[in-house]
């Protein structure tokens, strides 16, 4: 009785975006229609809400019912992929190991993509000199009748006026979008051949992503909204381009959550495939997925299959007394259960997190727990903290609940006879890793290992995501794995492995930025692998964990159980050992595994 039907949703009745999937399912249920996300992404009050629906219900009396085709895929679920459609996966009860690995496509029948005539097809090229992209802007001309708008995403023009991987860039870039006529498209074309890589490293990779995702956010506000494509070719997996590209992919596979009406496509073609039969295929709306894969003009994509791994397997990589393992994100979460699992071969542990621990103050405080009943908490709170700059402050409750947690880890593990150490660092920090991680050597003499498992969450649809939203998202991931891996690799490093997500492969509503996080810190460590000799480079692609960590969340069981799919979650003391097993077992040559 007191919600008026002028209350915005967000700001009056504090309903997050991660809790609209779970309403959209309830009014599915309710009045028998299909929603869409896209259907409920602008509405911002009670009444908009009640109008959607009411349209919703008209539209669904007028139409007839129709039913699937017996051999038709059903509808995506946000949970299951077996490759880069939104196509589905059969959920079984047991745990599966699934990697990740390139299968050839057969033929389809077309259905080719229209466009209005005169509408704009914005094409985001690296330099006015790329070749690609002229032949792309001319064929996109010829083929839709469109307006072309060609920007020079790398500032090889107009004095970088809209070089995606500055602020300034990224907004002129995204206010012209906006501005356009008419936009149905945006294409971002990317062609090797430089002697050197055009991105530097993984906070050029971070910027250009950040600014590409304005872009993107620009298109998706266009009424005329119809298709957004990103054209890669000649450059190998181990480049910072080839590492961006997948971070759009992912980009994507989130975004074709939210806006189910509108095409989305990544497609990497090598110098023997006729560019103009690849975006014929991509732009075709009889084909679902999202990411297309050219050699010598055939047409693959990635699929995950079911490979067990064999218990008789020999061990590639050994980890034993005295060896020093590095572990980001570590203190908590399921990277505690982790290290847990690595007690019986008694390794030296560093666990990184961005906790400042007053040590004395904390186990002070869990002494007196053990003995007493009264709230000791306020002894955390004595001392005052800076506030990093790019981080948002703690409030004291959280803060010194963070402390209290690190202090009860390191304990017990020190308990299991680890020998433990706490340091407080951000991993996006460049500086304060390589302090940190010289400070380690400097102690123990040498980093056997990383493991990088920190990782933030900020989700929201793609309209209320903020630049800043995406790019710390995407920092603490994938520059966070970057500023780790220069750090150690001259102290004597044997394998780093990450914690990816799920997401990376198959998108998820609302975390758009999650999803490019993972992609692409999950093809860094790719990179790693094949060109680094003697390193190990996995990244392990978790699903939702039960127990602890981010997926713990009562909005996440409830979207998951009206999915039926609560038995997706695992928990995380069984993820521990899975983790372990894939470290020990693995073929190094699979350095994705789900």
């Amino acid at each position: 009785d007191e919600i008026e039907p002028q209350m915005d949703i967000r700001q009056d009745l504090a309903i997050r975006s991660s809790r609209l999937p779970v309403i959209m399912d309830d009014v599915e249920r309710q009045f028998e229609i299909t929603v869409n996300v896209e259907d409920f992404i602008d509405l911002r009050t009670v009444q908009e809400i009640a109008d959607c629906i009411e349209g919703l219900a008209t539209q669904s009396e007028t139409k007839p019912s129709t039913l699937p085709a017996p051999d038709s895929p059903p509808q995506t679920d946000p949970m299951n992929v077996t490759d880069e459609s939104t196509g589905n996966i059969r959920q079984e009860e047991s745990i599966k190991r699934l990697v990740l690995e390139e299968v050839g496509l057969p033929p389809v029948a077309t259905k080719p993509l229209t466009l209005v005539p005169d509408q704009t097809v914005a094409v985001l090229r690296m330099s006015p000199q790329s070749v690609l992209a002229a032949d792309v802007s001319r064929h996109l001309e010829s083929r839709f009748e469109a307006r072309l708008l060609e920007l020079d995403c790398l500032g090889k023009e107009k004095n970088g006026m809209y070089d995606l991987r500055t602020a300034q860039g990224a907004q002129n870039a995204a206010q012209i979008l906006k501005e356009a006529h008419s936009l149905a498209g945006l294409v971002l074309v990317m062609e090797g051949g430089e002697p050197e890589s055009v991105l530097s490293g993984a906070e050029d990779i971070t910027a250009f992503m950040t600014g590409f995702f304005s872009c993107l956010k620009s298109l998706m506000g266009s009424k005329n909204k119809v298709f957004c494509l990103s054209l890669f070719k000649g450059f190998q997996d181990h480049t910072p381009e080839a590492v961006a590209g997948e971070g759009i992919l992912g980009m994507f596979l989130g975004a074709a959550h939210e806006y189910a009406s509108v095409l989305f496509r990544s497609v990497t073609i090598d110098d023997r495939t006729d560019f103009e039969r690849a975006l014929d295929r991509a732009l075709d709306k009889e084909n679902s997925l999202i990411q297309l894969i050219y050699h010598d003009q055939e047409a693959f994509s990635i699929n995950a299959s079911q490979v067990p791994l064999s218990p008789t397997s020999e061990s590639g990589l050994e980890i034993g007394a005295g060896d020093v393992v590095v572990i980001s994100g570590g203190a908590k979460g399921v990277t505690n259960r982790i290290v847990r699992t690595l007690a019986p071969f008694k390794p030296r542990i560093v666990l990184l997190g961005r906790t400042e621990l007053d040590p004395d103050r904390a186990y002070g405080t869990l002494r007196d727990r053990r003995g007493s009943t009264g709230n000791t908490m306020p002894r955390l709170s004595n001392k005052k903290r800076p506030v990093v700059k790019g981080q948002e402050p703690e409030d004291g409750a959280s803060n010194n609940q963070s402390e209290l947690d690190i202090a009860r880890s390191v304990s017990r593990l020190a308990a299991m006879g680890l020998k433990v150490s706490y340091y407080c660092c951000d991993v996006a920090d460049p500086q304060k890793v390589t302090q940190t991680l010289s400070q380690v050597e400097k102690e123990f003499d040498r980093i056997d290992g990383i493991i990088h498992g920190a990782g933030i969450i900020k989700d929201g649809f793609m309209e209320f995501m903020t630049p800043e939203d995406f790019e710390r998202v995407v920092a603490v991931k994938l520059q966070g794995a970057w500023n780790l891996y220069n750090a150690a690799r001259d102290r004597g490093l044997r394998f780093f492995a990450a914690l990816s997500s799920l997401v990376a492969i198959q998108g998820n509503v609302g975390q758009v930025n999650y999803c490019a996080a993972n992609r692409s810190l999950s093809a860094l460590l790719r990179s790693w692998a094949t060109s680094q000799k003697g390193l190990v480079a996995k990244a392990l692609m978790l699903p939702p964990i039960k127990g602890t960590g981010m997926a713990d969340s009562p909005e996440v069981k409830e979207l998951m159980k009206l999915k039926g799919l609560s038995s997706a979650f695992v928990h995380a003391d069984d993820l521990a050992q899975l983790f372990c097993r894939e470290l020990f077992l693995g073929p190094h040559q699979q350095s994705w595994v789900a």
